[in-house]
């Protein structure tokens, strides 16, 4: 029971060190990109310094030019998002993978940090491998019961000394008491 116990609050452990992470990377994307706004691919800025951080959401598909780190060929849906970054001494277009939705982002605030504590390959392995939406399932002090997300649940009756002294008469005939 300490095992499970020592799991069940590992797990709660690295989902609060996943929301930190979540939090923080939310806080560096919104310090490193501006949104600036959404426009037709051929309506992207000029690749300058002045452009340099600015995320437009791109209404129309496209495929990247040698202008794209990734370089020229990749196809994108309308709705992806396309940053200006440096790369070396050259300013590129970054699409931005999948949607990203920059509305919630919110700016760093000071005292506020990712733990002490290492997230590791295996914290998110472990991470990585717990279903959404699983239930959180823990020991009870009840014999043959164990908690479902807080809720005592019955998963077998343990018998009373009269019930199993029953089975062995039924099985083995009456015994006699000394």
């Amino acid at each position: 029971m300490a095992e499970l116990n020592d799991k069940v609050a590992k797990v709660g452990h690295l989902r609060t060190l996943t929301e930190q992470l979540n939090n923080k990377i939310k806080a560096q994307v919104a310090a490193a990109f501006h949104p600036a706004g959404s426009v037709a691919f051929a309506d992207l800025p000029e690749l300058t310094k002045a452009s340099e951080g600015l995320l437009f959401n791109v209404t129309d598909a496209f495929t990247t030019t040698e202008d794209f780190l990734e370089g020229a060929g990749k196809d994108y849906p309308a709705g992806t998002n396309v940053a200006v970054v440096k790369s070396g001494e050259a300013y590129k277009y970054d699409a931005m993978s999948g949607f990203l939705d920059t509305s919630g982002f919110v700016l760093k605030e000071d005292g506020k940090e990712l733990s002490a504590n290492d997230y590791t390959d295996t914290d998110k392995a472990k991470l990585d491998g717990i279903t959404e939406g699983a239930n959180k399932v823990e020991p009870s002090d009840t014999p043959g019961n164990i908690k479902i997300n807080g809720v005592e649940t019955s998963i077998f009756q343990v018998a009373t000394d009269e019930e199993i002294n029953a089975m062995l008469d039924e099985v083995l005939g009456p015994t006699e008491n000394a």
